[in-house]
């Protein structure tokens, strides 16, 4: 028999087993029940934001995505959403976005095409080809592949590419007309004779097809205007014209042809054009800026104090209104239009075009405050400063287009395409300083690209700014690719600087006489022939040199090195 305490031992050790198996079971029930919470949460969430999207609340949407990151990170499907959203309200952070969904889902098919027809929205060919690229192999073999390849293509202006491309996806998938419909399109539209006749034929052909009677018509209509076929224009004009299918812009193409004709019935078309429009924000923007292409706006401007201000507001009609206000000079009237509503998702642009009218009308200051308002709200919205940039080159105001350009190059997205631009636009002026505030940027956006450190190093090194590092730059560039002649220039300049002719002039000679004759490494070699007392081959390369464009530090040296030749 067991003694009493050991009898008790027993019991207590029971009871503290079932303890921890009910605490154990509890933990792991809570814990479970937990996940399985978090998981409904983001089934939920994700319907909610599905839902929204589809419902064109894409502001909630994205809010309810961001949700479902934070309970589950990296979860496509919620992504998904935040590039849907993006997209469907034109923000061109939606490519980016799509990237991250097609590396969340492992290059899932339907992902990577979203993602490369979202780039070959915002014309972004590179993205398009990126995405493309990242394809599965079974994926590469479909007609709708080669047609996105085809898109981005078109967007580089690869013509050749552009209707291999299609031939492919028209092999492919042989029952598709929209292939025959785009390569007959690029036919027309050839120089060549020929080839010109072949897309006439096949648009012809094209119009048997009730699908693509409309499109076929117009196409042809719109070729012969160009080519100033005006009688032929206007017969196929009149049957698209006839079509039930016809649209505004089928009407529009009319209205071109017959004004182009002299006919006289150009303005009864018009005049009913102007009440079909009347009451379509769509419409009302299409016709004005016909009427602006026309040389029209004094018409378009009285026809545009007749329609409601709430209609002038909405779409895109705000920026043909106002170029009619501006194509007449009406810089009152383009005032007071831009002092009134708010233009929806654009109302930078009403900023903008009050800042112009303003300063038009000497009234500097407002014109200031409209401008940095403009700017303020493009600042958070990046897709938008490349055409606010643009408007400010178009009118000359250039410190106003640099200075967005700088704006564009704080986002990671747009850091290297801007900066490149900038780099574009300072080179051509021969702004050194200019070139070396861009090239320091430009550096910590691509670290390991030698052509950038080796121009960062080379600025530097002309003016003096940095020269420690420089000297540094110029040898590590020169050291990883010692064959490419523009680095070992680069690298010969900075021993010179450091009062090493002998070495620089052995770096040279690694290269032949061609590559030294090239005119930007000539006027190197020249400078540091000069400085070694081989006066006349030194004159050789210095007159090479000149042929170069050369920044005005560059210049100035070459200058000395001529001068110190003549002397001799």
């Amino acid at each position: 028999m067991l003694g009493l305490n050991e009898k008790i031992e027993r019991l207590l050790l029971k009871i503290f087993l079932t303890v921890v198996g009910l605490v154990l079971l509890l933990g792991a029930g809570g814990y479970f029940s937990l996940n399985a919470f978090r998981a409904w949460q983001v089934r939920r969430s994700l319907a909610e934001a599905n839902a929204l999207v589809n419902e064109g609340d894409y502001k909630h949407a994205s809010l309810d995505a961001q949700r479902v990151l934070e309970l589950s990170p990296a979860n496509a499907d919620a992504m998904r959403v935040i590039a849907r959203s993006a997209e469907s309200a034109g923000l061109r952070r939606a490519i980016e976005f799509w990237r991250r969904v097609t590396e969340w889902s492992k290059n899932a098919e339907g992902d990577v095409t979203a993602w490369a027809r979202c780039a070959i929205r915002f014309g972004d060919a590179d993205s398009a080809s990126r995405a493309l690229d990242t394809m599965s192999a079974p994926g590469k073999r479909t007609a709708d592949y080669h047609a996105l390849r085809s898109d981005a293509a078109l967007i580089r202006h690869n013509l050749p590419e552009y209707e291999k491309e299609l031939l492919e996806a028209k092999r492919i998938d042989p029952q598709n007309k929209k292939y025959e419909l785009a390569l007959a399109t690029l036919h027309v539209a050839a120089n060549d004779v020929a080839t010109h006749e072949v897309g006439v034929h096949e648009l012809l052909d094209l119009c048997g097809d009730e699908s693509f009677r409309r499109d076929a018509l117009h196409r042809l209509a719109d070729d012969a205007l160009r080519r100033n076929q005006i009688t032929r224009a206007l017969d196929y004009a009149r049957q698209l014209d006839r079509l039930p299918n016809r649209d505004f812009s089928d009407r529009l193409l009319l209205l071109s042809i017959l004004k182009a004709a002299g006919d006289g019935e150009t303005q009864s078309l018009l005049e009913q054009l102007k009440k079909d429009a009347s009451d379509d924000p769509i419409k009302v923007g299409a016709l004005v800026g016909w009427m602006n292409w026309q040389k029209m706006s004094v018409e378009a401007v009285g026809w545009i104090k007749t329609l409601p201000p709430t209609m002038l507001v909405k779409r895109g009609v705000p920026v043909n209104v106002t170029d009619a206000f501006i194509a007449t000079s009406d810089w009152e009237e383009l005032a007071k239009f831009c002092a009134g509503t708010k233009w929806e998702t654009s109302d930078y642009m009403r900023n903008a075009l009050a800042a112009r009218a303003l300063r038009e009308l000497g009234q500097a200051q407002e014109s200031s405050q409209q401008w940095n308002e403009a700017v303020f709200k493009v600042s958070a919205r990046p897709e938008q400063i490349f055409g606010l940039a643009e408007l400010a080159r178009k009118w000359g105001w250039q410190n106003e287009a640099l200075g967005l350009w700088w704006l564009a190059a704080k986002d990671p997205t747009n850091a290297e395409k801007t900066l490149r631009m900038l780099y574009d636009f300072y080179a051509a002026r021969r702004d050194t300083r200019e070139l070396y505030r861009v090239l320091a940027h430009l550096e910590k956006v691509r670290p390991t690209d030698r052509a950038v450190r080796n121009n960062l190093a080379q600025i530097s090194l002309l003016l003096n700014l940095n020269a420690e590092g420089a000297h540094r730059l110029a040898r590590e560039v020169y050291e990883q690719e010692p064959k490419n002649a523009d680095y070992a220039a680069t690298y010969a300049f900075s021993l010179y600087l450091e009062g090493n002719v002998k070495k620089a002039l052995q770096i040279f000679a690694g290269f032949s006489e061609a590559e030294l004759k090239r005119p930007q490494i000539a006027a190197y070699y020249g400078v540091m022939l000069a400085s070694s007392d081989d006066f006349s081959r030194a004159a050789k390369f210095l007159d090479l040199g000149e042929k170069a464009n050369l920044l005005p530090e560059e210049k100035k040296l070459v200058e000395k090195a001529q001068l110190t030749v003549a002397q001799h």
